[in-house]
């Protein structure tokens, strides 16, 4: 241990474990198709689609996008280092 700041540091590291497996961000409402891969990638692990909204088609939109340049909360490296590894 080096002091207060390490002890914290170790406080948030678990705080964030407990967060990441039991709660999950989830999207309700006026929730539509094109905007789910958008919402994957900041995070959200639930959408709630508005009524009439085909889960098919939803599918599809995520296999529309099967890679983006920049990286994201779910995958932070971006495409250019993953091509360079």
């Amino acid at each position: 241990m080096v002091g207060p700041s390490f002890s914290a540091v170790e406080v948030l590291e678990v705080i964030e474990a407990v967060i990441n497996k039991y709660l999950e961000l989830r999207a309700t409402g006026d929730v539509l198709i094109d905007q789910l891969v958008s919402m994957s990638r900041t995070g959200f692990d639930v959408a709630v689609l508005s009524d009439g909204l085909d889960a098919s088609a939803a599918q599809r939109q995520f296999e529309r996008f099967p890679a983006f340049y920049q990286g994201s909360a779910i995958d932070t490296k971006p495409f250019f280092a993953k091509k360079a590894a």
